[in-house]
């Protein structure tokens, strides 16, 4: 059984509205990031300053991504995608799509499911695109995950 998984783009204010929804990706602007989990989001968010650090600074990194709402226990769960996170994603320009894939997936995260660099590429494309929108309506980001 696989991880499906969205990112969501909401006002603040809207996060118990988004948790409590159950299709969230259907009526709410979103991602489709299936697979991914704060810590392969940490990995670009690195990748994306071109950093590598080791893996207790991504673990690190991934303990920012907060509940937000949801089922503690049995999920789905909505997590606040951290600000500065946000910020990196919504900087990255078309042109360092293709650099930002290669270095992510070099991950171990990423070799591991399986990613190819240009399905990498495809989702670094999107997601900055997503993410500069999200900010420009000055609204967050929230990982949606479900089993």
């Amino acid at each position: 059984m696989g991880v499906i998984s969205a990112l969501i783009a909401a006002d603040a204010g809207m996060c118990d509205s988004v948790a409590r929804d159950l299709l969230p990706s259907v009526n709410w602007p979103s991602l489709d990031a299936d697979g991914l989990n704060p810590l392969t989001l940490s990995t670009l968010h690195f990748a994306a300053s071109g950093r590598v650090p080791g893996m207790i600074r991504v673990v690190l990194c991934s303990m920012r991504f907060r509940f937000a709402g949801g089922d503690k226990e049995d999920g789905p769960w909505l997590v606040w995608v951290p600000k500065r996170i946000h910020a990196s994603f919504a900087a990255i320009k078309p042109s360092n799509a293709f650099a930002i894939a290669e270095r992510w997936v070099a991950t171990d995260e990423l070799q591991r499911d399986g990613w190819s660099v240009e399905s990498a590429e495809e989702f670094v494309h999107q997601l900055a695109v997503f993410a500069l929108q999200a900010k420009q309506q000055k609204q967050r980001l929230f990982l949606w995950v479900s089993l």
